[in-house]
């Protein structure tokens, strides 16, 4: 079967980008899914993938950045609603994660810095 990935590149110089993309059974990248789906003139969200778990018909992707640190993409490679409003998402670099899913439900431990002595942990119910 297919292969999904995260990974983070740039284009043309520009700044990096985590990528979702999806490499047929071949080794070909389906270039109708996730970044490699959109045009060149398109800008993903700078970030550096983590993490990248399957489940509920969707791909949740942990990103070491400045910014939203999880991102939720349908089963078709497209970005969906954002978990800005979503408490407990951190929202500024973080660094030592960790994410899993649990009967149901996403479990994000993190630490908020280098340095900062200590792991908090957010559990999310996946709808």
């Amino acid at each position: 079967g297919a292969v999904v990935a995260a990974g983070h590149g740039n284009r043309r110089g520009g700044p990096y980008e985590a990528l979702l993309l999806r490499f047929k059974p071949d080794g070909a990248l389906d270039h109708s899914f996730g970044s490699a789906s959109r045009g060149a003139h398109e800008r993903g969200k700078v970030g550096e993938p983590l993490a990248l778990l399957a489940g509920h018909g969707r791909y949740f992707m942990l990103i070491r950045n400045y910014g939203l640190a999880l991102r939720v993409f349908g089963a078709g490679g497209r970005e969906g609603p954002s978990l800005a409003r979503v408490p407990g998402v951190p929202r500024a670099r973080f660094d030592g994660t960790a994410v899993t899913l649990d009967r149901g439900d996403l479990i994000l431990a993190w630490t908020p810095g280098l340095g900062a002595g200590e792991v908090r942990l957010q559990r999310y119910r996946v709808r």
